[in-house]
């Protein structure tokens, strides 16, 4: 049964009703799509994202982003839109994680294989992934033009990303990369640029944000790093 017994709002100090309460929070949703769909638009008609086709697309990608407590430009540079879905940078899996202090990553790597090792500090917990020419192969990869220009990058890409999905689901959520979306297809293969590197700096430089609603559904409180840490990662940090 609904409580429409008046409360005291704890900013103006005048006394809302649980409907009231409801209400303003629909209120409060709605400016944030139509602020979060603005900015879309902007960055849309910039030309600068062209795997977006409309700014639906654009916006699906910033609000994707801001769930993972991301800007709106670094959420356009290294989130992609194949198929319908929205898939993440395999470099920015590893970003999002060490971000969120839950792991460390090592790699072994040649040019015909990758084996990409993680651990969960507060678990004990280990994994490791390996992607090799005959794996590829086996998975009808090595056709595509991405794997013959790349062939060493996008095996880490694959190992990376299965390592993350496995031992970090918490804080991917089950995100695939762009590559492993298109399947057999060739998606384009964006190398680093320093525009590149330094969107992932930033991503490592900015604390994750709690996206829990709060009671009205709507705000986001900014988590801040244990004390006595930083929460900026050195150029030997970033995945290349």
């Amino acid at each position: 049964m609904s409580d429409d017994t008046p409360q005291e709002a704890p900013e103006t100090g005048l006394t809302v009703t649980e409907t009231e309460q409801v209400s303003l929070a629909h209120i409060r949703a709605r400016e944030l799509f139509q602020h979060v769909m603005g900015v879309a638009k902007v960055l849309y008609q910039s030309g600068l994202f062209p795997d977006c086709k409309n700014a639906a697309q654009a916006y699906v990608k910033v609000e994707t982003g801001r769930e993972l407590g991301l800007t709106p430009s670094t959420s356009m540079r290294m989130l992609h839109v194949v198929k319908g879905k929205v898939g993440l940078d395999a470099d920015l899996m590893v970003a999002l994680v060490k971000r969120a202090r839950l792991g460390t990553f090592s790699f072994d790597e040649t040019d015909t294989s990758c084996t990409a090792h993680g651990v969960r500090p507060e678990t004990g917990e280990e994994y490791s992934a390996t992607w090799n020419t005959e794996r590829a192969k086996t998975a009808g990869l090595l056709s595509k033009d991405t794997y013959k220009q790349y062939l060493s990058v996008m095996l880490r890409h694959r190992a990376t990303s299965e390592l993350c999905r496995a031992l970090w689901p918490d804080v991917l959520g089950g995100f695939y990369t762009p590559e492993e979306l298109a399947g057999v297809q060739d998606v384009e293969f964006v190398e680093h640029t320093e525009t590149r590197t330094e969107a992932i700096k930033q991503v490592l430089g900015v604390p994750p944000r709690d996206v829990t609603p709060d009671p009205d559904g709507v705000a986001e409180t900014p988590q801040t790093a244990p004390s006595g840490e930083s929460d900026v990662i050195t150029d030997a940090d970033i995945p290349m």
